[in-house]
């Protein structure tokens, strides 16, 4: 059933009511990659015949960028070639939780006219001879921490992440 989609249903009735009530969170499920995203989010899609298809969503402080490569790429080179715009940029190890256990990636932290924003890649997996890359950015608190949209979205990822291959 599709929101707004009328659905008839048999017998007699008085007077009903009726209350639908949308998931919070939307699927976001392409090129063999699913998982779950806030409702709320903005979402975009930049698909094409350059090789390269990306679907972004919004949240108020964090962005979920999954990139679909048709040759190999690495999270870590991904993250590298961005941080080249924010100068000298130290590469971190990091993880995001999964149904399946850690996936490792990589992390920059770095300031963007003023305001602190954490990038972090993660490499998943891809027919072969392609590329599937997971990123997420984020504005963390002033103490470091992940935002809240940041933590809401690690534990979608956390359980709801699945790939084809």
């Amino acid at each position: 059933m599709g929101e707004g989609e009328r659905i008839p249903v048999a017998g007699r009735f008085d007077d009903p009511t009726v209350q639908v009530m949308p998931k919070p969170t939307r699927t976001l499920d392409v090129r063999g990659v699913r998982f779950e995203f806030p409702r709320e989010f903005v979402f975009e899609a930049e698909v094409g015949d350059s090789g390269l298809a990306v679907w972004t969503l919004e949240g108020n402080d964090v962005t979920v960028m999954l990139y679909a490569f048709s040759v190999p790429i690495s999270a870590e080179k991904l993250v590298k070639e961005m941080s080249v715009q924010f100068g000298e940029t130290p590469v971190r190890k990091t993880g995001i939780k999964t149904r399946r256990g850690v996936l490792p990636g990589v992390r920059i932290d770095s300031e963007v006219a003023g305001q602190r924003l954490r990038t972090e890649g993660f490499d998943l997996p891809a027919p072969k001879g392609e590329g599937r890359v997971l990123i997420v950015q984020d504005v963390p608190t002033d103490d470091g921490r992940p935002s809240a949209d940041r933590d809401r979205v690690g534990r979608l990822l956390a359980t709801t992440l699945r790939t084809d291959f």
